[in-house]
């Protein structure tokens, strides 16, 4: 797997020889899902307890039980980003093959998608690493707050929380990530579908809007 990292024409050339390994292929986003999903389990712990504080600094029920049911269905929620981002991936290059390539192999650029999914197991890895380092700040309540202010108080904390230098490098680190999947995925395309350099580009250009500045714009026009 060391070649996907410096040398991938090799490495999908190589595998394309090959018959298809899917245990290999599907275990790459599995792998990352359970790493993300050790994270959001890992903030569930350390933020949990803070709202709990802000329970029952308003004199409310906490009700424990639904709300940290509540806190872990969110975290396998969060879980399941890299299995979607796999197979949006995945329809992506099959598409852009249908409409311009019509190799006919849309099962083995399904698989590469997947085999390209190592590449992220770093990043879910500084996921990971931030988890166990980052220390939340008390969610800060107004004088004479009640629970009708709990929301506000709720996204003021979380907007601190992303502004902090650890989380919004790994936010940075998402993005040039994300883009070095986009261009394992046209390197797919280049080797199966047999994509001239131009078309590579081009390919990788309609990916790069897709997966990055399409949600880089959402997050900057929604903020």
């Amino acid at each position: 797997m060391w070649r996907l990292l410096w040398s991938p024409i090799r490495f999908f050339e190589d595998r394309r020889s090959r018959p298809p390994d899917w245990r290999l292929a599907l275990a790459a986003p599995a792998l990352c899902a359970g790493l993300q999903l050790v994270s959001a389990l890992l903030l569930v712990g350390k933020t949990q307890p803070l709202l709990d504080a802000v329970f029952v600094e308003l004199d409310l029920p906490t009700h424990g039980a639904p709300l940290d049911a509540v806190a872990v269905i969110g975290a396998l929620a969060s879980a399941t980003t890299y299995p979607l981002y796999y197979v949006m991936m995945a329809i992506s290059v099959i598409c852009i093959d249908v409409l311009a390539g019509r190799s006919g192999h849309a099962p083995r650029l399904a698989e590469f998608a997947g085999l390209c999914f190592f590449s992220q197991v770093l990043f879910a890895g500084v996921t990971l690493a931030v988890a166990v380092v980052w220390e939340p700040e008390a969610i800060r309540l107004p004088a004479q707050a009640s629970a009708s202010d709990v929301p506000a108080a709720l996204e003021l904390h979380r907007a601190a929380a992303d502004t902090t230098p650890l989380i919004s490098t790994k936010r940075i680190l998402l993005y040039f990530s994300t883009m070095w999947l986009v261009a394992l995925l046209s390197i797919c395309l280049k080797v199966v579908s047999g994509f001239s350099p131009r078309a590579t580009y081009c390919a990788g250009a309609v990916l790069l809007v897709i997966f990055v500045a399409v949600p880089l714009l959402g997050r900057v026009f929604l903020a």
